[in-house]
């Protein structure tokens, strides 16, 4: 397993220990987490930023992957790059640098499971998409 994806892991572990009350096995996770990214600073926060778009914005993601195909629409990746930062951060209202960052983070987690339809919605205005009509 390389690094990127044992850090990936590591988040998404201390995540889900977090959500179901393992407060104190979730801080070990997350130090591990923390001394394994040390060494690229980076890393400490893309691999936070892209287990946050996976597990709390699923309709985005898949907006995302999608869009390209059926609209006239940018090609976006469910990653770290700085295109995709910069639109995450622009849907949320941030300035759009293109690097992740505490601003970009802690804006995310706040929104909590709202995350999901705001960027969701935010795509939609953006481009212009509309709802099938049926």
């Amino acid at each position: 397993m390389n690094r990127l994806s044992e850090l990936k892991a590591l988040a998404e572990l201390a995540e889900q220990l977090e959500e179901n009350g393992h407060f104190v096995e979730a801080n070990v996770v997350h130090n591990k987490f923390m001394k394994l990214s040390q060494f690229d600073e980076e890393l400490k926060y893309n691999v936070p930023f892209i287990a946050a778009l996976q597990q709390k914005a699923p309709n985005f993601t898949t907006l995302l992957r999608q869009a390209p195909a059926m609209y006239d629409v940018p090609t976006f990746a469910v990653d770290a790059s700085p295109a995709t930062i910069a639109l995450v951060q622009e849907l949320l209202g941030l300035p759009a640098d293109g690097k992740v960052g505490d601003m970009t983070l802690s804006k995310m987690a706040k929104m909590g499971a709202s995350l999901d339809s705001a960027l969701t919605a935010g795509f939609r205005r953006k481009f212009n998409i509309q709802p099938k009509k049926k």
